[in-house]
């Protein structure tokens, strides 16, 4: 493992670490600090995946270069599919998944790509696929304001310790 820095942009550019994924946990670098769990993301929030999280799981992916694949997402939390060039995210998400969702909620699509089954999505009320199209009659028009995830964000941000101290 070789990890970049000290910093971000201008400020990096050297090799700050070269060892094993474990010595990384324990490096004096920005990168360890965070794999070692002495910094963290966020604003102290912690909505853990534990075995009582509903997911929602898709069993036997198999179209284009998926080989079978099985993928449980929980639910209630942000996920994020994140893959090289040509590892399947596309076909996952926009030929597999969503078709088998807008399906399941009896909305127009075309037919999902081949997979077994689909299960947990009577855990959803609606769902809305949305892509890099352009949305609107605006550039300032993102999905995140088109499917209304602004107003959980806010939420979010409203139930922090500043947030409410500050009221």
């Amino acid at each position: 493992m070789i990890d970049m820095g000290p910093g971000p942009g201008e400020k990096g550019g050297q090799i700050v670490f070269d060892g094993t994924p474990e010595d990384l946990r324990h490096a004096d670098t920005l990168t360890g600090a965070y794999l070692g769990a002495r910094k963290q993301v966020g604003m102290g929030f912690k909505r853990a995946v534990l075995d009582a999280t509903p997911r929602l799981i898709l069993e036997g992916a198999r179209d284009h270069n998926l080989k079978n694949l099985t993928v449980e997402f929980p639910l209630q939390r942000l996920v994020c599919v994140t893959g090289v060039s040509g590892s399947g995210k596309s076909t996952l998400m926009q030929d597999i998944l969503a078709p088998a969702l807008l399906r399941q909620f009896g909305k127009a699509t075309e037919t999902p790509g081949l997979h077994d089954r689909l299960m947990g999505a009577d855990h959803l009320t609606d769902v809305v696929f949305v892509d890099q199209s352009p949305i609107g009659k605006t550039a300032r028009s993102t999905p995140a304001s088109y499917v209304g995830a602004w107003d959980a964000v806010r939420e979010l941000f409203e139930q922090s310790p500043l947030a409410r101290q500050r009221s």
